[in-house]
């Protein structure tokens, strides 16, 4: 459905780019070989394809959206290295590849060929190279930059139209980095007896489309950050976190009998709050930033396709208090897991799925026009894992910019006992990168003073 919103082979809006930093040379060749292992393989049961869409691209016809084989398919017209002409004499470090992340979400897709990429970076400069590491004292002390060039960047780049979050994590993880099977992210869900889910499938037949449409029907945000049409600019402005321990945001949960994501969320909404506020915009105490969120549904396949429902999440920005923050979110989550809402808007997608193109196209900018961001969060190995040419330092994904509305996109992965997160804004929303900088900057803050029991408000 996401094709629908879109124009893949001049202004794509539902890219996603999956980062992942290797201690080694990558060179095109390994990642060829990969990816041929990749296309060839097989479902075990039927023998059919694993992965077909990735020698597959898409067209329309009388306003229908088809698959169609890419007769001359190529892994060349998908892997290649990093054009760094625009970066000469520059240190390719930090700041050079969050602007490559930046033109690469919205570069256009080949005609007639898969929508997908892999990108490689060579002679990457980690941060810790150009800035230093900090000492006990949060002092920044230099450190041997003998070892800079052995550092490399794979940017895999995908259209949403095919995969969800889960699928092309699983895919990388799978078929280019060596983890084992019990380490690859999947999601969790609630446990239910066999009766509880005959009931649940039975109240679905009957509360479902209610839950739906009157999920869409739902006023739009009306707080400062919400992007009208009019305000779009296409110009995305972007701010990372550097890696934060994952025992940190568990031990939050646990002192709070909260939910890893739930520490998150509750996080995140103190952060825009004291932004707001410092910025003197108008924050009131029923004030709501609503947020797609995407989640999964139960028995997700290792294939790749969308199985999951977007659902929205009210991060409540107008309680000053952060434990009653936290508490909210915690009855958000546990009711929409417990509910029929993310089961009946996965089920509604094959219906829309068959419409024609321009009513998906209206339907999803409608759903999504409901909400002034998107916040993804996704698990990785919890292990450090083997790339092609060395062990992978580091990853992270960047989002395309849906639709007028979608002003800013939270996006967080947690792999290998760290946790990362990377703000996206239309300028429309916040004008540089040092202001999501600044928005970043008061949401670590908020994880502190959770850390801390400082709950200052």
């Amino acid at each position: 459905m996401f094709y629908a919103i879109d124009d893949i082979t001049t202004c794509p809006k539902s890219s996603i780019v999956v980062t992942l930093v290797f201690k080694g040379q990558l060179k095109k060749e390994m990642m060829i070989k990969c990816f041929e292992k990749s296309v060839t393989k097989q479902l075990p049961k039927t023998k059919a394809l694993m992965y077909p869409e990735l020698k597959r691209y898409l067209v329309k016809w009388l306003g229908f959206v088809f698959w169609k084989e890419d007769n001359e398919f190529s892994s060349e017209n998908h892997i290649k290295y990093v054009d760094t002409t625009q970066f000469k004499g520059e240190i390719l470090d930090e700041k050079v590849l969050s602007e490559i992340e930046k033109r690469l979400v919205q570069e256009p897709y080949l005609e007639k060929r898969s929508p997908w990429c892999i990108n490689i970076l060579q002679n990457y400069v980690p941060q810790e190279f150009t800035q230093g590491v900090q000492d006990a004292n949060k002092n920044f002390v230099s450190v041997d930059s003998s070892n800079v060039e052995q550092y490399s960047v794979a940017l895999f780049k995908v259209h949403h139209s095919f995969v969800d979050g889960f699928s092309i994590l699983n895919l990388i993880m799978r078929e280019f980095v060596d983890v084992p099977e019990g380490q690859l992210s999947m999601p969790s869900f609630p446990k239910r007896s066999l009766l509880r889910t005959l009931l649940i499938n039975l109240v679905l037949i009957f509360k479902g489309p209610y839950d739906t449409v009157s999920d869409c029907m739902m006023e739009h945000d009306t707080n400062p950050w919400y992007l009208t049409r009019e305000r779009v600019t296409n110009i995305i402005n972007s701010a990372t976190s550097q890696r934060i321990p994952t025992q940190k945001i568990k031990s939050i949960a646990k002192a709070n009998c909260a939910s890893f994501t739930g520490v998150v969320v509750a996080a995140i909404s103190g952060g825009i709050r004291r932004y707001m506020l410092e910025r003197g915009e108008k924050v009131e105490p029923k004030s709501m930033f609503t947020c797609l969120a995407p989640f999964p549904v139960q028995g997700h396949p290792d294939t790749l396709g969308n199985y999951v429902s977007d659902c929205y999440v009210n991060f409540p920005i107008g309680i000053s208090d952060p434990l009653l923050r936290l508490k909210d979110v915690e009855r958000q989550l546990h009711e929409i897991k417990h509910s029929t809402l993310a089961l009946s808007s996965f089920a509604m997608q094959p219906i829309f799925g068959g419409l024609y193109h321009w009513m998906v196209k209206y339907c999803m900018e409608f759903a999504m026009s409901k909400s002034t961001g998107i916040f993804s969060s996704f698990p990785c190995p919890r292990e450090e894992s083997m790339g092609p040419c060395g062990a992978v330092m580091d990853t992270y994904f960047t989002g395309g910019h849906d639709s007028p509305g979608i002003g800013i996109q939270f996006l967080a992965l947690n792999y290998n006992k760290g946790w990362k997160l990377k703000i996206q804004a239309d300028k429309g929303t916040l004008a540089s990168d040092a202001e999501v900088g600044a928005l970043l900057a008061h949401i670590l803050k908020e994880l502190d003073n959770y850390e801390s029991n400082s709950y200052d408000v």
